[in-house]
């Protein structure tokens, strides 16, 4: 599996060209060192408006020497506070001849009507918001890592092991799988049943599921359903006669409900930011959460007011600080002096007192 250059040289490359109103968030390639010499050991990030002018971004080396063969990721870009309409991915093969990669993953945000601030998107896409498991908390990150070799391992009694998904905030579900491996054996789970309800101490049993996977599957728990749900919980009863059970990842997809607002003003404003801020939204260059420049306007100044406020905490304050660079960056030329001055003072307040933490956070 994967993409074989063809040809020597250094000259390899994979280019996202990336639609008007995404903001990309994250960006990762997947190599495996076990292709030995066709490995890259060099990846460069080259991103930029267009094709012409695409700089310099990121430089990453592989170490080709690592005792560990196996597919690895490399996460070039995440959480970029830029808006890139061109990304290009360099590779380098140790001998500069060809260079095998195996996957390219990217996830962003797509933003809407010019004016509106919207969820990540209308379509479907992911809406696990945090993810619980009965035991083995250290291994839950193995159910979303999107890796079919890694598992969460259960360690209990038969039939007491679950799995709690928190939805996003005003999501409809549409879908539910599980991946499991035939191969796992007595470990492989056999018979689940899905609960749901909005409170994780009154859940109600929706269904349940046999499974009987080949090799690898994704199996289909809920399709084209359409309810909202604050929780969805898979409990898994049986594991083919064993008492553990492997699950090797959990999805959960569905609609995200737009949340428009056609005006900010003082008695809104908090509220539209605390939403902004846990939907995880992007500000970028030119196409900051889809504003006209007019709109801007008020919202970096009403921003620079709620950044010091104290009701929110340090972790918020970044954020919006954050947020508020970037509109600044976009259309704080034709601020006035006295808005910009706000702006300073609110920047190097939330500078000066944020802890260590939030510092590396940002």
């Amino acid at each position: 599996d994967g993409w074989i250059t063809v040809g020597d040289g250094v000259d390899h490359w994979v280019q996202l060209n990336l639609r008007g109103e995404v903001s990309l968030h994250r960006l990762s390639v997947v190599v495996d060192r076990g292709d030995g010499q066709l490995c890259p050991t060099e990846i460069k990030v080259h991103a930029g408006d267009s094709d012409a002018l695409l700089r310099p971004v990121h430089d990453f080396q592989v170490d080709a020497h690592a005792t560990d063969d196996g597919p690895i990721e490399v996460v070039l870009l995440e959480g970029a506070d830029e808006t890139y309409n061109v990304v290009r991915v360099w590779f380098k093969s140790p001998t500069g001849g060809q260079v095998r990669v195996r996957r390219v993953h990217a996830a962003g945000f797509l933003f809407t009507n010019v004016g509106a601030v919207m969820g990540p998107s209308t379509e479907e896409c992911g809406i696990i918001k945090r993810v619980e498991v009965s035991t083995n908390k250290v291994a839950k990150k193995f159910l979303t890592d999107g890796r079919q070799d890694t598992c969460w391992q259960s360690d209990g009694r038969s039939g007491q092991h679950w799995i709690r998904l928190h939805v996003e905030p005003d999501a409809v579900v549409t879908t539910l799988a599980i991946l499991v491996n035939a191969n796992d054996g007595n470990y492989c789970p056999s018979l689940v049943d899905v609960f749901v309800g909005d409170s994780a101490s009154n859940l109600k049993k929706l269904r349940t599921c046999q499974l009987s996977p080949s090799g690898s599957q994704k199996c289909t728990l809920l399709d084209k359903c359409s309810a909202s749900y604050r929780f969805v919980q898979i409990n898994i009863r049986e594991n083919n006669g064993g008492c553990d059970c492997k699950v090797r990842g959990v999805f959960l997809s569905g609609k995200i409900a737009p949340h428009k607002r056609t005006a900010l003003d003082e008695d809104n404003a908090a509220q539209i930011l605390q939403e902004l801020l846990e939907t995880a939204h992007a500000a970028t260059h030119g196409r900051t959460l889809g504003l006209k420049p007019t709109d801007s306007q008020a919202w970096i100044t009403h921003l620079a007011r709620l950044v010091q406020l104290p009701e929110f905490n340090e972790a918020t304050r970044i954020k919006a600080a954050s947020l508020l660079h970037q509109l600044c960056r976009a259309w704080g030329s034709d601020l006035s002096p006295a808005d910009m001055s706000d702006v300073t003072n609110a920047l190097g307040d939330t500078i000066a007192h944020t802890s260590e933490a939030c510092a590396v956070m940002r």
